[in-house]
């Protein structure tokens, strides 16, 4: 059965919510690309210790340079509708070796499975997987890795891992109001949009079934 619903998008975007919308992903992009060359640093620096025992065969140590995957997630936070779903979601692939460092997006409407334990999972868009993991009272099926306070990130993680097949080395989040300070606090970036613009067809009707 079709119903109707009204869009929620305004109808006019002005020149200052143009220039917001617009740099959103952009500084984005700058924040995680400096958050990934501070873990390219340290993990740089790394000596891995090599202990040796009499009469035994010392195990492989680890390899400081191996590569390194780290996941970025962004969820809108307190004050947005569904505040918890993690709408930017990018693996940073750092290759100390090759001193490269690959930014691997992965897209929120993604339909996986959502491991909940060993015996049940739910298909969901990916961006779900830090509110569920998160959601102990609406979800109580969950094993306890996916429960508590690091329950969402651990759930995130997982299915990230399962999809890409890729070993997650940490996880880090960030809302938007932490981002907005974020730049605030390095300064801010002002960019000069010459050109707004107002698009007539909002409100419209959209069909959905």
């Amino acid at each position: 059965m079709l119903s109707k619903r009204k869009s929620i998008y305004p109808k006019s975007f002005s020149k200052k919510k143009t220039r917001i919308l617009s740099l959103r992903n952009f500084l984005i992009l700058l924040f995680l690309i400096f958050v990934a060359f501070l873990f390219y640093s340290s993990f740089t620096s790394i000596d891995a210790p090599v202990i040796n025992f009499a009469h035994q065969q010392p195990s492989p140590s680890p390899d400081p340079l191996r590569p390194r995957n780290f996941l970025i997630m962004g969820y809108g936070g307190g004050g947005h509708q569904g505040g918890k779903l993690s709408d930017s979601i990018i693996i940073i692939h750092i290759s100390p070796k090759e001193n490269q460092i690959h930014l691997i997006t992965i897209p929120r409407d993604l339909w996986v499975d959502l491991p909940l334990n060993t015996n049940n999972s739910l298909k969901s868009k990916i961006n779900a997987a830090l509110a569920i993991g998160s959601d102990d009272k609406k979800y109580p099926q969950k094993q306890d890795l996916y429960k508590g306070k690091f329950g969402g990130l651990n759930l995130s993680k997982k299915v990230v891992e399962d999809i890409t097949q890729l070993p997650i080395d940490g996880v880090a989040i960030i809302n938007f109001s932490t981002f907005v300070s974020t730049i605030d606090f390095l300064g801010g970036l002002e960019i000069e949009m010459p050109h707004s613009f107002t698009y007539e067809l909002y409100p419209f009707e959209v069909l959905q079934t």
